[in-house]
């Protein structure tokens, strides 16, 4: 995988976005396969096969993505378009995960649904009730 990283941005950076005020660290801003990606590193003793296997790695992504693009002390070109997780392992090569643009899109909203309800959660200490379809 590290072969085929080039123009490394970003390694190990906070992030903050500037309208929700959630913060976190980006591990990596780089290219890959001719694409500017946030790359995420995980460690893990089981395999990961696909992207159905990394829980929420990638509402990780997306909402650091989201947030690279409300802080201003990233330039323009430090944003990436799209993601990649990279899960290591003891024993065997890393599996690479890519998240393509459209993905990332999807999986931005889920985060923000997720946010919207913790939100709520903290302000009435319960979620609304969802009518029975």
């Amino acid at each position: 995988v590290l072969q085929e990283i080039s123009r490394v941005d970003v390694v190990e950076s906070s992030v903050l976005h500037s309208t929700l005020g959630y913060a976190g660290t980006i591990d990596c801003i780089a290219e890959y396969q001719g694409e500017l990606r946030i790359i995420d590193w995980k460690t893990s003793r089981r395999r990961k096969y696909g992207i159905e296997d990394t829980f929420d790695n990638p509402l990780q992504l997306a909402a650091y993505t989201g947030a690279l693009y409300t802080d201003t002390r990233y330039p323009d070109y430090a944003r990436p378009t799209s993601g990649m997780l990279v899960v290591m392992y003891e024993d065997a090569p890393a599996t690479t995960i890519l998240v393509s643009k459209e993905e990332l899109e999807s999986y931005w909203k889920s985060w923000l649904r997720r946010y919207t309800d913790f939100q709520y959660l903290l302000e009435h200490g319960a979620l609304p009730d969802v009518p029975a379809h």
